[in-house]
């Protein structure tokens, strides 16, 4: 059965395998790289969920796991945002192996909502969260 460490493992290695994005697992430097205007450059940062784990038989056994996860996307202003967006959707278009299968990446099918600016960091970023889901039955 499929772990979710073993999900985060192979999420982060697809994510991280990004050019023109700077990512993160779970964490962000304080002071993260800028582009020569002095925005942030673009990020990605990865955040895991354990998933939820569920019987795929009558038998009652829990040996599928759904697992979740979110990368929020950030810039140093909408345009940065949003392109750091489409990297990220087309880097997780994928699959990852799980005990020796290929398993789909999914994005979840609502609308993320709208960018977002954050004012509490200098300096100020740009973000949106999107969602993804791995089902391994």
């Amino acid at each position: 059965m499929a772990t979710a460490l073993a999900v985060h493992d192979a999420v982060w290695t697809a994510l991280d395998a990004l050019t023109a994005v700077n990512t993160y697992d779970g964490e962000v430097p304080k002071t993260p790289p800028v582009d020569p205007d002095g925005r942030v450059h673009a990020y990605a940062v990865l955040y895991a969920s354990p998933g939820n784990q569920f019987s795929t038989t009558l038998t009652g056994g829990q040996s599928a796991l759904l697992g979740s996860f979110q990368v929020t996307c950030v810039g140093g202003d909408p345009t940065r945002a949003l392109w750091c967006v489409d990297k990220v959707r087309t880097a997780m278009a994928t699959t990852v192996t799980l005990d020796g299968r290929a398993y789909p990446i999914r994005a979840r099918e609502e609308d993320p909502g709208t960018v977002r600016r954050d004012d509490d960091v200098a300096p100020p970023r740009h973000y949106v969260p999107v969602e993804f889901l791995v089902f391994a039955p």
